[in-house]
């Protein structure tokens, strides 16, 4: 567990990670189906002590980082130290006690399903967003045609994609969806099917 510990040591991310750090788990191509997260989900996280302890590790560390902002001007950058957007991520809406639980949340669905969904909640049709909520990934149709068009929410509600914020995996087969889940996550996975069902 010690490359964990080194990954929640902030000291030891700055020192060694001065721009910072990205972590890189190989991805399989193609879309996630409502079916592949749910067994991720259940089976693959919520059941399996290796791949739950890997993501929540992973998650913990995304949540332990200092979101910074900078604005970029002729003659380098500037630091901006209050701004909407920093108020929103400490603190996103009801559904987080806050603004690190909301990150651990974003980064556990990037990891399940190679997609993360951010809703913008806005006053008014086309007011500034005052919250902001997840989206299950698994209940989130990408439609478009030469860009995206539309995000569609459990068969029933569309929503414009500048209310969505689309995090997600890089696929080279398809540049709207990320790739479906975690290729380590899918061994596992298949490894502990394989054990229940006696293979």
């Amino acid at each position: 567990m010690a490359i964990f510990d080194f990954i929640k040591r902030k000291k030891s991310l700055l020192q060694f990670f001065p721009t910072g750090l990205s972590i890189y788990i190989p991805m399989q191509a193609g879309q996630a189906t409502a079916r592949d997260f749910k067994q991720l989900a259940v089976i693959g996280y919520a059941k399996n002590m290796t791949v739950y302890a890997c993501v929540r590790a992973i998650a913990s560390a995304v949540a332990g980082l200092d979101i910074t902002l900078y604005r970029q001007k002729k003659n380098g950058i500037e630091e901006i130290e209050t701004h909407d957007i920093l108020d929103l991520l400490q603190k996103p809406g009801s559904d987080f006690v806050s603004g690190a639980n909301f990150l651990e949340a974003t980064a556990i669905n990037l990891l399940l399903a190679g997609n993360a969904y951010i809703l913008k909640l806005r006053v008014g049709e086309r007011g500034k967003p005052v919250s902001l909520t997840l989206l299950r990934p698994d209940l989130v149709q990408v439609h478009w045609s030469n860009e995206i068009d539309y995000y569609e929410y459990a068969s029933s509600k569309k929503y414009d994609p500048s209310d969505v914020i689309h995090i997600r995996e890089y696929n080279p087969l398809n540049p709207f969806l990320g790739s479906q889940g975690s290729g380590l996550l899918r061994w596992e996975l298949r490894q502990t099917m394989r054990l229940i069902s006696g293979i």
